[in-house]
């Protein structure tokens, strides 16, 4: 538990001034702890670091602190490729072993859309390549404006907990629809449940306790002791695993 620097499940204050938490701080602990943000930042930190001190020897003057910050400092973030973004949650992607980063890391990715791209033709125009490649999405004026000859991939905007899936029509359509259904309901499973907006600041500590502590090894039992105001039983701490387990996916 100490590699990812998470307190002691066992006591409340071990977590801090709560109180004071911004929503941001608030969902950066909760997708801090989940083992594919993790592997994310361990797979591309050092290569970050790299780039940017190669950056800085050309460039010192685009660092505010006059040095290039190291991996394991608050504010050191590795930068989240546009087709991960969505999957991992943020743009810029913190040491999750840091829990109080900057605000101007935490900026969660999903608050803008995710641009996915249906393909027309094999063949794509130079445009629409360099486009696609930029990440670039264009309004239905622009499109029309450019032109199926000039444009032959057209971006798609999907919101939060979209997917897109196409099926060819010069295919039979039964093996089809039984691979869309297993891509949504891998999807589904992948990133929990939809977790209801009402749900209580309050109980966000204790979602967090009752994640290290099932992290730790921790028992049904020992975990339901932790949420004295509820019944106080094994399937009481299920609930509340599961509830905080989707926060992770959806804050």
């Amino acid at each position: 538990m100490n590699e990812w620097n998470v307190p002691d499940w066992r006591n409340a204050k071990s977590y801090g001034d709560t109180a004071s938490w911004s929503q941001k701080r608030w969902r950066w602990e909760f997708y801090r702890r989940r083992k594919d943000v993790r592997e994310y930042f361990e797979k591309y930190c050092e290569a970050e670091y790299r780039r940017k001190l190669e950056f800085f020897s050309v460039c010192p003057a685009a660092f505010p602190l006059g040095r290039v910050q190291k991996v394991d400092e608050p504010g050191f973030f590795v930068r989240v490729s546009t087709g991960d973004q969505f999957r991992i949650g943020y743009c810029y992607l913190g040491n999750p072993r840091i829990a109080n980063q900057p605000d101007a890391i935490l900026f969660p990715a999903d608050q803008g859309e995710q641009i996915s791209t249906y393909h027309f033709s094999d063949e794509q125009s130079d445009i629409g390549q360099m486009l696609e490649s930029a990440g670039v999405s264009l309004t239905d004026r622009q499109r029309r404006k450019l032109g199926n000859s000039f444009l032959r991939s057209y971006p798609i905007g999907l919101k939060k907990g979209q997917i897109l899936v196409y099926f060819e029509t010069n295919l039979p359509l039964a093996p089809q629809w039984k691979i869309a259904k297993q891509i949504i309901e891998d999807e589904y499973s992948f990133y929990g449940k939809p977790v209801q907006r009402r749900a209580h600041r309050q109980k966000w500590l204790g979602y967090l306790r009752t994640i290290d502590a099932r992290e730790d090894g921790a028992s049904w039992s020992e975990i339901a002791e932790i949420h004295p105001a509820t019944a106080g039983n094994e399937q009481t701490a299920r609930d509340i695993w599961e509830a905080a387990t989707a926060l992770r996916f959806n804050f």
